[in-house]
């Protein structure tokens, strides 16, 4: 603002100087033709001429003079908004960064480092969208550790954050670079699988139980036995969010029900 101000006022001043250097050279060319109409002399005409002209070149001179002032602190001050702007744009770098590092430590569960839920909430409405308007269609699992409550009162909440950390490892292991897996709460995750059927989505979760069921976990030296319970269906026509989640969720309480491990 200070730049486009200064420049305003500098075209100002190139405007002045302008019209002052047209007075000065109409003033001498006025007095150069009084004087040849006015002097028989061939020398006082040649000494008026001469000085005359010497009026004019004088003027031109410091016409010159201020141009070239103006445009050294113009290029100053184009050089210094450079700087300035090169400064902003690094700012702008920093906070940009910043502001994504808060969206994404906003966006992730601190103890598994998989996505929470409100990056549940965010990719599963852009797979909805995406269904919505293409007809691509996708299956979404709710899973959950089986008896994980005697995990925490047997080995310690300790032990309980390293099983949860070694699920996450697992899950993610287990599925594709595609699919989206979240930390919903507690013991409880979410997956979502894109371009999948229930069927194909139920045959993806059920090697992923059995690893879970294989996998070695232990505290201590002592082995802990994890399993988990799945609930999983696909995107139907006229579902809301709501009724997906509610329907996988459904799913998920009658494993519990069934036995667990299901």
């Amino acid at each position: 603002q200070t730049f486009v101000v200064d420049s305003r006022q500098e075209q100002q001043e190139i405007g002045q100087n302008q019209r002052n250097l047209d007075m000065q050279v109409r003033r001498d060319v006025k007095k150069l033709h009084l004087t040849v109409k006015n002097t028989n002399e061939i020398g006082d005409l040649k000494k008026a001429v001469s000085l005359q002209l010497s009026g004019l070149v004088k003027a031109m001179d410091e016409f010159k003079r201020k141009e070239e002032e103006r445009e050294q602190r113009l290029q100053g001050r184009y050089e210094d908004l450079i700087d300035k702007v090169e400064i902003m744009e690094q700012e702008t770098r920093k906070v940009k960064a910043h502001m994504e590092e808060e969206r994404l430590r906003a966006r992730t569960d601190p103890l598994t480092g998989l996505p929470n839920r409100a990056a549940y909430d965010e990719h599963i409405a852009q797979e909805y969208e995406r269904w919505s308007r293409y007809r691509t269609s996708f299956s979404v699992v709710v899973c959950d550790l089986d008896f994980f409550k005697k995990v925490n009162d047997t080995y310690g909440h300790l032990a309980g954050d390293k099983v949860l950390r070694l699920v996450a490892k697992v899950i993610t292991k287990n599925i594709r670079v595609t699919d989206f897996v979240g930390r919903y709460g507690g013991e409880e995750f979410v997956i979502i699988l894109p371009s999948t059927s229930v069927q194909e989505a139920e045959q993806a979760m059920d090697k992923l139980r059995l690893s879970l069921e294989k996998s070695p976990f232990n505290f201590h030296g002592k082995p802990v036995g994890i399993t988990m319970s799945f609930g999983v269906t696909e995107i139907k026509e006229g579902d809301s969010l709501d009724d997906v989640f509610s329907r996988a969720d459904n799913a998920l309480y009658q494993a519990k029900e069934d036995g667990r491990n299901l």
